[in-house]
């Protein structure tokens, strides 16, 4: 079942929409969180129009290979009305992607828990996304392991530069130990994007690059790949494993 939430954001004047999947057969109980970031040039629907996000859960969950769980899906960018004009990936645009995590960490997860009733601990939390939200996932979850447990990047983008694709998302945590914290470090990419040409091999290359920082930092990732380029088809592919992986324990 998907529920429509609003709430006003704090760069915004108007409220903004996000989507809640809730399983099949739920009647209240506290449940786990996972939430799902879009891509550029999208909208908080994206992620059911375009990858079918319920029928996978649906699935997974009834099949018993997934817990059941909550599915949020916000619109990811703090600006009026939630989109940019010409969207593409300029500088302006990415540091605009990035404002969006403050009201994504002391508006959206405080909403969420307020308004269904969840299991509010980092333990019961997971955030991933395809693209744009695959990028907004991995630097939000991995600065804010006080509150996730579980992160996922699928097709992360926008660039394979290493300042804005990468940013230093650990600082924060310099004196952690990441391993512990975190349960599930995942990425995924198309075949068609790994090792591509233009744009699919840059999408590709932030993959790359996370991966190479993980190794260095010996952080533990799951690295996953399926026939495809940058596109529905590999997400889906990712979005079935990855909730198979998460809320375990």
């Amino acid at each position: 079942m998907i529920n429509e939430e609003f709430y006003t954001a704090p760069a915004s004047t108007v409220q903004k929409r996000m989507l809640v999947y809730t399983p099949p057969g739920y009647i209240g109980e506290p449940l786990p969180v996972l939430y799902l970031l879009h891509g550029i040039s999208q909208t908080e629907e994206s992620w059911e129009e375009q990858c079918g996000a319920s029928e996978i859960l649906d699935k997974a969950i009834t099949e018993g290979s997934a817990r059941p769980m909550i599915a949020v899906m916000p619109n990811g960018r703090a600006v009026e009305g939630g989109a940019l004009p010409g969207e593409k990936f300029g500088l302006e645009n990415v540091r605009s992607f990035m404002d969006f995590e403050s009201e994504f960490i002391s508006v959206i997860l405080p909403e969420i828990d307020k308004r269904y009733p969840t299991l509010p601990d980092r333990n019961s939390r997971a955030v991933t996304g395809f693209s744009m939200g695959g990028y907004q996932s991995v630097n939000f979850g991995l600065a804010h392991l006080d509150k996730f447990a579980y992160v996922g990047g699928f097709s992360p983008a926008p660039s394979a530069d290493a300042k804005y694709s990468l940013r230093e998302f650990m600082k924060d945590n310099a004196d952690a130990d990441i391993n512990s914290m975190l349960k599930l470090f995942y990425l995924s990419n198309g075949t068609a994007e790994k090792g591509g040409e233009g744009i699919f091999g840059e999408f590709a290359t932030v993959s790359e690059r996370c991966l190479e920082y993980m190794s260095r930092t010996d952080i533990r990732c799951v690295y996953e790949t399926y026939p495809g380029g940058h596109e529905p088809t590999v997400w889906r592919q990712s979005l079935y494993s990855f909730i198979q992986k998460i809320f375990l324990n």
